[in-house]
Formats: C-alpha cells, sequence, structure tokens
C-alpha cells in the first residue's frame, strides 16, 4: 500500500510538495512512539523539517531535519520530485516539556492529540509548508481516476480535500 500511496502524492501535487504519511487521523500507542514522515519535495536536496505544535505556547517546535534524495522520483509527464523520509518522535518521557505538543495542560493523560506540520524552509519554489493528506483522500483520488472523473491530479484533490483538517497540517492521536 505505501508504494500506491506516494505514486499517488507525486502525482497530485507535482508541482508542489507533499506529505503522504502519516496521514491526518493516524493513530499512535503510544505518545512516545517514533512517527516515520515520507514525502515528495520538488528540489533536490532540499532541507525538509518537521515540527510538533506546542499546544500551551501554539508555536511549532521542530522535532526532526532531513534533506530530500538527489535522484528523481519521476511520473511520466509531470515534475520531478525527490523523495525525503524522517522519524522521530512528538514527545519524548525524558523531556517533560514536550508532552505540551500533545495537550495543553502538558499531561499526558488529557485525551491527547497532536498537531505536525512539514516545511521546505527558504523555498521558492514550492509552498513552505508542505500539502497532508487524510487517510480517505488517496482511496478518493484513486477512485477519480479510475472512474475517469478528472485525468488532473490537482483537480482530483480538490475534489477528495476534506474541511475538517487544514490541507498543511497534521492531527495524530492514540489508540484507545
Amino acid at each position: 500500500m505505501r508504494s500506491g500511496k506516494a505514486v499517488l502524492a507525486l502525482g497530485i501535487l507535482s508541482a508542489t510538495a507533499c506529505v503522504y504519511e502519516p496521514t491526518t487521523g493516524t493513530r499512535l500507542r503510544s505518545v512516545y512512539d517514533v512517527v516515520e514522515f515520507r514525502g515528495f519535495v520538488v528540489t533536490p536536496g532540499a532541507t525538509v523539517i518537521v515540527e510538533a505544535r506546542n499546544q500551551q505556547t501554539g508555536s511549532f517546535e521542530q522535532i526532526a531535519a532531513t534533506r530530500a534524495g538527489q535522484k528523481a522520483a519521476i511520473l511520466r509527464g509531470v515534475t520531478p520530485l525527490f523523495a525525503w523520509y524522517a522519524a522521530a518522535p512528538i514527545a519524548s518521557a525524558s523531556l517533560p516539556g514536550t508532552a505540551c505538543r500533545w495537550s495543553k495542560s502538558c499531561r499526558i493523560d488529557d485525551d491527547p492529540g497532536a498537531t505536525v506540520r512539514v516545511r521546505v524552509p527558504g523555498s521558492v519554489v514550492a509552498p513552505t509548508v508542505l500539502y497532508t493528506f487524510e487517510a480517505e483522500t488517496l482511496p478518493c483520488i484513486a477512485e477519480k481516476f479510475r472512474t475517469k472523473e478528472t485525468k488532473d491530479y490537482a483537480a482530483a484533490y480538490m475534489g477528495c480535500f476534506s474541511p475538517r483538517t487544514p490541507p498543511d497540517s497534521i492531527r495524530l492521536g492514540i489508540l484507545p
């Protein structure tokens, strides 16, 4: 399934950049789980920064940084995109202040939920903050192509985008 998500994400925002994993609504087993982030940017070797919102202050705090690859992952007929990968926990048990990324009270037992964004600093080609997906978005887009409703990736994305979540952040939760 991961490669299918990648191919769809690759074409959807071929003139921009995106995060295809995790999707908004992903549930983790623990607030300390390492989260794997994957996506594409339009610039080879671009720096990609993953940030989590501190719910007490409202500011975003860096949790990971990586560089996109130098070799393009190309989908026929679209702008070449370059894959990137980062893995990091949203919070760390050894750094108590990071619990504020899950709860405004900074207590993990308060129905935690985290907001994460991914950005490319100083980018002039792609948006600073990368586009994201909800779990339902990629299957919806695939269906639009299967039924030939559209052949345009951007139109398919906009037709499947849910206004519940901004397209530039990922909302994570914890399994009950």
